[in-house]
């Protein structure tokens, strides 16, 4: 795995998707900011690719697979496999992740999270 040279050198922002209504009925989905609480620093794992994409239904898929470690806060710990992680600084900024998993690392101060980037969220 390539690990970043800082640990918590990207900005990542979650996302959670919520209902909202116009107020005449009219209801549409939509991502957005849980609690308005803004973004966290965060370090970013990457495994190495070999050679060929997966193929699912017969087309290649250009998904990335990745691991991300938070400082753990109220914010970090309400996050589930449903919302998503948009990167909003790095160069990865504007690349947007499903989260696949989150884990409590042993020393209890961080959690990691399993992103898969490229896919439709």
């Amino acid at each position: 795995m390539v690990l970043s040279p800082n640990k918590y050198s990207h900005r990542i922002r979650f996302e959670r998707q919520a209902a909202h209504d116009d107020g005449y009925g009219n209801v549409t989905q939509g991502w957005e900011d849980p609690l308005d609480l803004g973004s966290r620093w965060c370090g970013l794992l990457l495994p190495p690719r070999f050679g060929a994409e997966p193929v699912e239904a017969g087309r290649p898929q250009a998904s990335q697979r990745a691991v991300i470690t938070v400082l753990r806060d109220s914010l970090t710990t309400a996050v589930t496999e449903a919302d998503r992680a948009v990167f909003v600084a790095g160069p990865y900024k504007g690349q947007v992740a499903q989260i696949r998993a989150a884990r409590p690392r042993t020393e209890g101060a961080e959690i990691e999270f399993d992103l898969e980037m490229g896919v439709a969220v």
